[in-house]
């Protein structure tokens, strides 16, 4: 979102190009999809302090309104089914007398403490 001066942004909103700041709650052009981020001021700090439940809002905030989990959704589903399959795999065909899949374990020595950090 563009920030203009404050003469700009009144013939902007006059014109009914630019909604006024205050009765926006998403970014201009976004199609509703990005959020504005509101400026967090004193008042709005003591306000939430005020109110008990604010680490309720937060946890579910964080759990309902995060893009994190919806961007992760493809590439866990994937580890799943590879897991899935792996797992019947080793249950019920080796035992039938397919080879076990057996992986050498130094790439990952050498790579755990990256991986470590994606976590």
């Amino acid at each position: 979102e563009n920030i203009v001066l404050e003469p700009v942004q009144k013939l902007l909103q006059e014109a009914g190009i630019r909604a006024p700041v205050d009765s926006r709650e998403y970014v201009v052009g976004s199609d509703n999809s990005i959020k504005v981020q509101r400026p967090f001021d004193f008042q709005a700090w003591e306000m939430q302090r005020k109110n008990p439940d604010r680490y309720w809002a937060t946890l579910g905030n964080t759990l309902g309104n995060s893009s994190m989990l919806h961007r992760l959704q493809g590439p866990l589903l994937l580890l799943n089914f590879v897991a899935a399959a792996v797992l019947f795999y080793d249950v019920n065909l080796v035992p039938q007398g397919l080879p076990a899949l057996v992986l050498p374990s130094l790439p990952f020595t050498l790579s755990s403490f990256v991986l470590g950090l994606l976590v």
